[in-house]
């Protein structure tokens, strides 16, 4: 089982099964009844000990190296070519643009289990301080994410015991559009008396980010020329899978700016345009 199946099953003593209580965090429902509870739990300290390193990271040794993956895939079948997963292609397209960001460190129990992007000085690790950042565009409710957070993070920490800079915050990341979904004032309230809970008890403070005006529909012009693009790397391939007959991979670095210039992507993904989401924007969101 995942770290995340784990955290899930044991976050609360009753005898549900893991799939009732993951509606529990992930739902609008669930959210609700959630930060609605009286009892406002140590999250860090119930999470860190259920927690496991992945065994092979473990034993190469504890240096953490950042990476930079921004390879993207698009898909297609009888319809127009999309994104094969627009919140995957959304993190390789930020870790693109923004020099210090990093993405897809495998921490966790799964070689599956990563955290989506890291902002840092330093690719070596050298001492600086780092934000762990949990990217979202429609999937699972922020309480969802900020539990994942926490456990990426209690990960990070077992995994890394060297004294080379701390981790500073713990960053939801989103387009405007999804906190949209969560407008339920007295939710948000109490989901903000949570977050301060942990941040009254953890080194890291936990904040929210959120930049406006980016869907599926901005890299209209990126997939177009991905889907015209054909050269010997970059070329159709079949696909097995029931959603898509047909996938492409391109490396964003490899894309010359004279064929595709990509500093017209959106200004709103740099680090420095994200926008801090307190309690007031996000009821007038």
């Amino acid at each position: 089982m995942s770290n995340m199946g784990v955290i899930i099953e044991k976050l609360q003593g009753d005898k549900r099964s893991i799939d009732a209580k993951k509606r529990w965090i992930d739902t609008k429902t669930g959210w609700n009844n959630y930060t609605h509870s009286k009892e406002k739990e140590d999250l860090e300290k119930k999470i860190s000990p259920l927690v496991k390193i992945n065994k092979t990271r473990e034993e190469r040794g504890r240096t953490i190296n950042l990476k930079k993956n921004t390879e993207i895939s698009i898909v297609k079948n009888s319809n127009l070519p999309k994104f094969k997963s627009f919140e995957e292609s959304l993190e390789r397209i930020i870790t693109f643009l923004n020099l210090k960001i990093f993405n897809q460190l495998c921490i966790g129990s799964n070689n599956k289990e990563s955290i989506d992007l890291i902002y840092s000085n330093n690719e070596h690790n050298e001492e600086d301080n780092k934000y762990l950042i949990e990217l979202k565009t429609t999937a699972n409710t922020p309480l969802y994410a900020f539990i994942e957070l926490i456990k990426d993070y209690c990960l990070l920490k077992k995994l890394d015991k060297s004294d080379r800079g701390k981790i500073e915050k713990l960053i939801l990341l989103a387009p405007k559009s999804y906190f949209e979904k969560f407008k339920e004032q007295n939710s948000i309230i109490e989901f903000f008396k949570t977050i301060e809970e942990f941040n009254k008890n953890s080194e890291s403070k936990f904040s929210i980010m959120y930049f406006d005006g980016v869907n599926e529909e901005t890299f209209e012009p990126l997939i177009s020329y991905i889907n015209n693009t054909n050269t010997r790397k970059i070329q159709w391939e079949s696909s097995n899978s029931v959603r898509y007959n047909y996938v492409k991979h391109i490396e964003l670095s490899e894309i010359s700016e004279k064929d595709f210039n990509l500093k017209n992507l959106p200004k709103n993904l740099l680090f420095e345009n994200w926008e801090e989401l307190n309690i007031e924007k996000w009821m007038k969101l």
